[in-house]
């Protein structure tokens, strides 16, 4: 079951996405962050009140333990649906460069400073007026797609050149 998780090759029916890549993960992690609550003081904390952030080491070490599996699951997905995993990649650069570049420039959390250029930011505090619908609506289409095509749309039937079909190999 472990390699399963771990190797990129294969086919993963719809139902196998929702459970390894959905289920099991929100459950994990909510146990993580349960832990990192506890560890935190909770319920004898108030959260509202805190001095500083919450340390969420469990919750951190589970994300990065998983993100592997998670880019491997994904791929094994588009091989059922006969795309190869490359696509998956390529959606994925986008949609992470598109959130990148909305929450840094739009939301003004880009360091500029490091930049030492003052156009750099004379040009960012005009961003949002021109540049916050077009990444906006890149980061909600490419996600969308990709939540699309990993847990809505049905595999192939039968085999492909990834592999047997995974509902009846």
């Amino acid at each position: 079951m472990f390699r399963k998780l771990i190797s990129p090759f294969g086919r993963l029916s719809r139902g196998g996405m929702w459970i390894w890549g959905v289920l099991i993960p929100m459950l994990i992690g909510s146990a993580a962050l349960y832990f990192d609550l506890r560890l935190a003081g909770w319920p004898d904390v108030d959260f509202q009140r805190a001095s500083g952030p919450l340390q969420t080491t469990y919750s951190d070490a589970f994300q990065i333990a998983y993100l592997w599996p998670s880019f491997a699951l994904s791929i094994k997905r588009f091989h059922d649906l006969g795309i190869s995993g490359w696509v998956y990649i390529v959606l994925s650069i986008i949609y992470l460069a598109s959130m990148f570049l909305f929450f840094a420039i739009v939301l003004g959390t880009f360091p500029y400073e490091f930049i030492g250029d003052e156009s750099a930011l004379e040009l960012a505090q005009q961003a949002p007026n021109w540049f916050g619908w077009p990444s906006g609506s890149v980061v909600v289409v490419s996600g969308l797609t990709l939540f699309w095509l990993t847990l809505v749309l049905p595999g192939q039937s039968g085999p492909n050149r990834y592999g047997e079909d995974p509902l009846y190999g």
